[in-house]
């Protein structure tokens, strides 16, 4: 009898750990099936990934966007996805080390395409599809970004969430922007090359219990994942991310559905191909 009260208490825990939003099951959100993933970007056409050029063919095509933004030295909230610029710049240097005067002279992949602000890119889209926006946080820059990501949002009347992989950052805006629908990116990190007690509880959605999401955006390779099986059932919307190739997204939707809707996934998340 023991043994069962004991497996009963760690379950209700797990449950209270991952459970959602209270409002998850009640939101309903207009955004596309389908989100380009960093735009609708094709380098080999000179459309790089997170540049103006990607967000405006995604929005000639109706998708709704998916952005990452960090923050410069001097409080800038600039669209980038890595913490430094060696892959898309060639330059070593961390964005957050940067002002947004040295980051502005930098192009990506020598495409003539300089870095957006966050401020470009909502001017850019004006609410004509919905956005996603990654926080890009880390210790050190957590608060700032938060900051200045919620300035820059503050009088945008585009509907937009927000996502990361960082439960702070998420906690931030449910203090202080409550209003804001929030998602926890994951993965099972424990079978890809993540390590660490951090990653596997992060997989776990055991940080839920801080963030208290709106939404899961999971990797789309472990549909599976029991953690997120679990939370769709309490009511979350989950994000699929990111399909690389129509075979794969041909082969994680459901046959005989009128949407023809990708399998355990509300949305889907899209890079390389047109769904």
């Amino acid at each position: 009898m023991g043994f069962l009260i004991g497996i009963a208490a760690v379950v209700i825990l797990w449950l209270f750990l991952i459970f959602p939003s209270a409002r998850s099951a009640r939101i309903r959100l207009s955004f596309s099936e389908y989100i380009a993933h960093r735009g609708l970007h094709d380098l080999s056409a000179g459309v790089p990934e997170n540049s103006t050029k990607a967000f405006s063919c995604a929005i000639e095509k109706g998708f709704a966007i998916e952005l990452d933004v960090s923050v410069t030295a001097d409080g800038r909230v600039v669209v980038f996805h890595d913490r430094t610029l060696k892959r898309v710049c060639g330059d070593d240097r961390r964005v957050e080390d940067l002002s947004y005067h040295e980051i502005s002279g930098l192009y990506l992949f020598d495409t003539g395409c300089k870095i957006p602000t966050l401020k470009e890119v909502l001017a850019l889209v004006n609410g004509r599809v919905p956005l996603l926006i990654e926080l890009k946080s880390q210790v050190k820059t957590n608060r700032r970004l938060c900051e200045a990501v919620s300035r820059e949002l503050l009088h945008y009347r585009g509907e937009y969430c927000v996502q990361s992989f960082y439960p702070p950052a998420l906690y931030w805006f449910r203090r202080h922007r409550p209003e804001v629908l929030r998602g926890q990116l994951a993965s099972d990190f424990i079978k890809t090359s993540h390590r660490g007690a951090l990653s596997a509880l992060s997989g776990w959605l055991l940080f839920n219990f801080l963030s208290r999401p709106d939404f899961i955006s999971y990797d789309q390779k472990f549909w599976r994942s029991l953690p997120l099986s679990v939370t769709k059932l309490l009511g979350a919307k989950c994000f699929g991310w990111t399909f690389e190739s129509k075979n794969v997204w041909k082969e994680k939707q459901r046959n005989g559905q009128k949407r023809r809707k990708i399998r355990g996934f509300d949305f889907c998340i899209f890079e390389n191909f047109l769904p």
